[in-house]
């Protein structure tokens, strides 16, 4: 039986995944901690990375070789970006991610592109990834099914440094076209891709991009929100929709 694999950064935003599986228990894995339970008759584990980027690639690529999950799903919570048309606790899908810290120093939030790339045979334009394109689609349609509503999705932005002002935040937003910001989806998509393994994201709203005021920050109820949405994919989205990728 093949698994699933959930991604979380902190054990926050694993906990309600957790609680909702049956017959957890902690497992070791190529000398990584991970959950494993069952969601109905599926197998999943669940990896708590760490936050950043390093983080998230170092263990999720220690583990990846065998496990070998039928494919990722990253949740957790997300600032949105001004001109997102998001509001708290919105639940969004990435229909991409995209590194806005690697490549060339320019005079826009974007870097210039590296001019070599990041992996043989990977993205067009270096540190950006599309979503698996069947789970995405999938996932949509189970939620306006059950919402009644298409959710929001399209671009998220992976940073290794928070955006701290408003006018950041609204600089990035405008030339990225980017949803909503966070710190690990780039480096999941980009070691997926080099193992082949379909991945797909959802956030939860916790915040808007550009404020530290601890007033505008509701992490709680974002973990609750993105952990109850993943359990929910997890029971209902069906096998063969995914896309598999050859190694790269």
């Amino acid at each position: 039986m093949k698994s699933l694999l959930v991604l979380t950064a902190v054990d926050r935003e694993a906990a309600p995944v957790r609680a909702g599986l049956d017959q957890t228990k902690d497992v070791i894995l190529s000398g990584i901690p991970l959950t494993l339970g069952f969601a109905g008759k599926r197998r999943v584990y669940i990896l708590v990375s760490g936050p950043g980027v390093f983080n998230t690639a170092a263990k999720l690529g220690a583990v990846l070789p065998s496990l070998q999950p039928e494919w990722i799903l990253q949740a957790g919570c997300g600032g949105m970006y001004p001109e997102s048309g998001l509001s708290m606790g919105d639940i969004v899908l990435a229909a991409s991610e995209r590194d806005l810290h690697t490549g060339l120093e320019s005079k826009s939030a974007i870097p210039s592109p590296l001019p070599f790339p990041l992996m043989e045979n990977g993205p067009g334009i270096p540190g950006y990834y599309d979503a698996d394109t069947g789970l995405l689609h999938g996932a949509l349609s189970l939620f306006a099914k059950k919402e009644g509503r298409m959710l929001p999705h399209g671009p998220f932005i992976t940073v290794s440094t928070v955006t701290a002002s408003k006018e950041t935040a609204a600089s990035i937003g405008r030339e990225t076209g980017g949803l909503v910001e966070n710190m690990e989806g780039a480096a999941a998509f980009h070691t997926a891709a080099l193992f082949g393994i379909p991945i797909f994201e959802i956030r939860s709203i916790s915040n808007p991009v550009g404020s530290r005021k601890s007033e505008d920050w509701d992490l709680e109820t974002a973990f609750i929100r993105a952990g109850e949405a993943a359990l929910y994919l997890l029971h209902t989205l069906p096998r063969h929709i995914w896309h598999p990728k050859p190694n790269l």
